[in-house]
Formats: structure tokens, sequence, C-alpha cells
């Protein structure tokens, strides 16, 4: 009998409040959680295994949002795989600019904890 892998969600954010709360979901929903401060860190860690979803800030202290969605869509293992933003100006940009820059979805901050995982559970057909 083989065993199951859990998915691996990488949360890239400064905010220890952020991590710490997709930690906790993961506990809930059985999910691997991976954690990166920044975007240098991230890509660090893409190169190594690639996550089944990211979620990423937009404001980080080392690389802007856009410029690392694009990074990791560069990424073979990251062409394809769910990146939902994190953002206090998700109002910002619309639905078709946010799949122009390469994300799947955004989550709005604050995030509340039934929303973030409900739309990680959707994403990764959980």
């Amino acid at each position: 009998m083989s065993a199951i892998t859990a998915p691996t969600v990488l949360i890239i954010d400064d905010s220890p409040m952020i991590r710490k709360l997709v930690r906790m979901a993961r506990g809930c929903e059985g999910f691997t959680v991976v954690e990166a401060e920044g975007g240098h860190s991230a890509l660090e860690l893409v190169s190594e295994r690639a996550p089944d979803l990211v979620l990423q800030d937009m404001i980080l202290p080392d690389i802007s949002g856009t410029d690392l969605v694009r990074r990791l869509r560069a990424v073979p293992a990251c062409a394809k795989i769910p990146i939902l933003a994190l953002s206090g100006f998700a109002s910002m940009l619309s639905v078709a600019e946010n799949r122009l820059l390469g994300f799947t979805d955004v989550l709005s901050k604050p995030i509340e904890p039934s929303r973030l995982v409900a739309t990680v559970r959707a994403h990764l057909s959980l």
C-alpha cells in the first residue's frame, strides 16, 4: 500500500502572523506548508521542490510581487500551479489584470481563515 503525499503549499509573506495563519489552516486541512519570508528565498525553495500551490504576498521586502510571480511562472514546475496573490490592495486590480500578471486568484487581507481554507481547498481540488 502506497502512502498518499499531502499537497504542499508555499506561503511567501514577510508577516509572521500570515504565515502562522496558514500553518494553523494546515493542521485542519492536511496540507504541508513551506514558508519563505521573501521572494529570493521562495525562488530557492521552488528550485529544490515545486509546491502544489503558492500563496504570495504582493509586497515583499526584496522583490516586487509582480516580478516574483513572473519569475515563479518561468520555473517549469511552477508554470501551471495555482499562484494566489495576498494583498491588502486586491481591489486595485481586476481579475483580468491579475491573470495577465500570472496569478490564479487573489485573496484580500485581512484574510478570513475560513475563506483561506476554502480557496486553498478549491485550488488543490481537495
